[in-house]
């Protein structure tokens, strides 16, 4: 299946030349330039089945490396001062604030891995969208019909669309950390008027079930379909009244579903 390559400073995903060969049978032809959105030079092939498992397998060992370090840190920092506590206040009183030392470790455990998991949510492993971060959203520029001259498919569902959002989260992560954040459309208008880019998809994500095309998509980027995940997707067609949002930086705008 065709695979993108995947930069491996940052996550973005990359389709990289084809040279007419889209599942690269005559050999890896590695990107020569530098990632557009970090400047790494590092890529890798998730068309090579085992770099991608073993890119995988490292990022599920992140993900837990990282929960137990603060995890047993929280811990050691209980145990330390339930130890120093008996001796300059006394047994009875030391034995008391040692158990709340650690009542209060293991209460901050879930806090703490929320926030852990909230990098991640920042910062998705793999990724393809016009911004990586959460850009500053500003005022409405243009509300309109969104048309356009062809059509294209979700991935997750396969329904027919202009343009589509995915959302792949690990569902044993506190909140869902980030595995895959992607969109794809064809060109644009609103109203008449092309947009001159692809703008950030700000659409209402729905639960997607599992599915043939589902497990296709996820394998093309590296991912196992049979790992815990959770799948969303957004899907806009022709014909819905959209609103776009200038934003303060670089990128063609936020695309909204118009409301009122």
């Amino acid at each position: 299946m065709p695979c993108p390559w995947i930069c491996l400073g940052c996550g973005w995903l990359d389709d990289g030349p084809r040279a007419g060969d889209p599942m690269r049978t005559e050999g890896t032809r590695t990107p020569t330039y530098p990632c557009r959105h970090c400047g790494s030079p590092a890529w890798l092939d998730l068309g090579d089945a085992a770099a991608a498992a073993n890119l995988r397998e490292l990022e599920l060992a992140d993900l837990g490396a990282r929960r137990r370090r603060l995890t047993d840190g929280a811990r050691t920092l209980a145990l330390a001062v339930g130890g120093l506590t008996p001796a300059l206040l006394g047994a009875p009183l030391g034995v008391a604030i040692v158990g709340g030392a650690i009542g209060c470790a293991m209460a901050s455990r879930r806090l703490i891995a929320l926030l852990r998991d909230s990098e991640r949510m920042r910062s998705p492993w793999r990724w393809r969208l016009p911004e990586l971060a959460s850009p500053r959203v500003g005022e409405v520029t243009r509300t309109g019909v969104v048309t356009a001259d062809s059509r294209t498919r979700a991935p997750l569902s396969g329904r027919p669309c202009v343009a589509w959002r995915v959302d792949v989260r690990h569902a044993r992560a506190q909140r869902g950390a980030v595995a895959l954040a992607e969109q794809g459309s064809v060109p644009l208008a609103i109203d008449g008027t092309w947009l001159p880019a692809a703008p950030l998809l700000a659409l209402p994500l729905e639960p997607c079930p599992g599915s043939e095309a589902a497990s296709t998509f996820l394998a093309s980027r590296g991912l196992d379909p049979n790992d815990a995940l959770t799948l969303h997707e957004a899907v806009l067609d022709a014909d819905t009244v959209v609103a776009l949002h200038h934003v303060h930086h670089r990128g063609a705008g936020i695309l909204c579903a118009h409301r009122g």
